[in-house]
């Protein structure tokens, strides 16, 4: 047996463990607070009906599948005596507008130090989002963007297309004028015209664990051409077949479970290439508190063949990297990276009322997190070898729509040291 499925197995066995529970047979069903989704999305995650048994094992993992979806501030289950279920869910307004600031390279403070190159390292975000289009948990949104990419992007997805179709669906397509990371990577300079358009359909059964296939159809260009050099236009049609398998409790902050994911690219075209994606990851709480101390680890891996195109290469440091490496522009064609990371509740999650909104400010969530973690890894091109580590500390702070903002401070094995800002727990 190979040592990946060995990790995971034990990381299944190890998050698998059941505990016993008092099970009633559920009676009736009442469900209050829902105005705009649709009673279908939620009976789906509920997984089970009038005239089954439960326990309040079951009850919780319904409730936290119903928290995944990201469509509601809170959820909360109870059961009496009579077998009747009580579900209550606080819906946010659906549609919210989009206006964000995102480094494409480098840090902020850069920024700072040299407020003329603000243009060229921010991506400006400008849209709008409705992340429960119609009703059926699934978003629809439209941005356009200005500064270091320039450009627009429509996208729809959802998690099941309708009560007879369980498929979930991703499509969408962008057109952008993004820098060259190559170029920038040797100190250059110059920018490529990046069209796509992408469709992906996937299996959707109870928990997110699903097989699917993405199928992309992509045009890269450069807009400046160097002296004696032709200029050349990438056309690449992408097949790519995935498999994740997922046994987290709550995807945008797991407590407990696994999930893996292994995906690859073939793409044919002007010319063909092969690239490989694993990710790994298992959560392991240090109580049986609601929202408890929690010992997270991933593994990450990726690698391409030799006729991979440079502007196909894995890159770090731009838009996003590793932690404590930002700042530093690198590319690859393979890399290995592992992290750790425990993260402890510093307040109690709490859910606030805010009237003038009426129903939709009805239990904003608030709390605040401390973090503490180490990455290391090591980075491949051609034959070099580049070894990274970093480690630090950060405080993530719990909030309605965003679900989780992120200040972390990190020190890398070089001595250098970044502060950063951003959106969600990295895993």
């Amino acid at each position: 047996m190979s040592f990946f499925l060995r990790v995971l197995l034990l990381l299944f066995v190890c998050c698998g463990v059941a505990f016993s529970a008092e099970s009633f047979v559920v009676q009736r069903i009442d469900v209050a607070g829902r105005k705009y989704t649709k009673a279908w999305v939620i009976e789906r995650e509920l997984q089970f009906a009038v005239g089954d048994t439960v326990d309040d094992k079951v009850l919780e993992a319904a409730r936290k599948r119903l928290l995944s979806l990201g469509v509601f501030n809170d959820v909360t289950i109870s059961d009496d005596s009579t077998g009747t279920v009580a579900l209550t869910i606080s819906e946010p307004w659906p549609i919210l507008p989009l206006l964000g600031v995102e480094l494409a390279e480098g840090q902020f403070s850069e920024l700072f130090t040299d407020p003329r190159e603000f243009y060229k390292k921010v991506v400006i975000h400008a849209g709008i989002s409705d992340y429960n289009f119609r009703g059926n948990g699934g978003s629809l949104y439209g941005i356009a963007q200005l500064g270091a990419a320039q450009g627009f992007a429509v996208s729809y997805q959802t998690r099941w297309f309708s009560p007879r179709f369980p498929y979930a669906v991703r499509y969408g397509y962008r057109n952008l004028r993004i820098g060259d990371r190559h170029a920038s990577v040797l100190d250059s300079s110059r920018h490529l015209r990046d069209i796509r358009a992408y469709f992906q359909v996937a299996t959707r059964v109870g928990a997110p664990s699903r097989i699917g296939l993405e199928l992309r159809h992509e045009e890269v260009s450069p807009e400046e051409v160097y002296a004696n050099e032709a200029k050349k236009v990438w056309r690449s049609f992408w097949f790519t077949p995935f498999v994740v398998l997922d046994r987290r409790d709550l995807e945008w902050y797991p407590s407990r479970g696994a999930r893996a994911e292994v995906r690859t690219d073939l793409a044919f075209g002007t010319e063909d290439f092969v690239r490989s994606f694993a990710d790994l990851r298992g959560y392991f709480p240090l109580s049986d508190a609601t929202r408890p101390s929690v010992l997270a680890l991933r593994l990450q891996g990726a690698t391409s063949t030799s006729s991979t195109p440079v502007w196909a290469h894995f890159y770090h440091g731009f838009d996003e990297g590793f932690r404590g490496y930002r700042a530093d522009k690198t590319e690859s064609s393979g890399f290995l990276v592992g992290d750790a990371a425990l993260r402890v509740p510093l307040t109690r999650e709490s859910f606030y009322d805010v009237p003038l909104l009426g129903k939709y400010g009805r239990h904003w969530p608030f709390g605040i997190f401390s973090e503490w973690f180490m990455q290391g890894g090591e980075l491949q091109i051609d034959k070099s070898r580049t070894p990274m580590f970093a480690g630090g500390t950060g405080l993530l702070f719990r909030f309605p729509y965003v679900q989780f903002v992120e200040f972390a401070y990190t020190v890398n094995r070089d001595g250098q040291t970044s502060l950063d800002l951003s959106l969600g727990i990295p895993f």
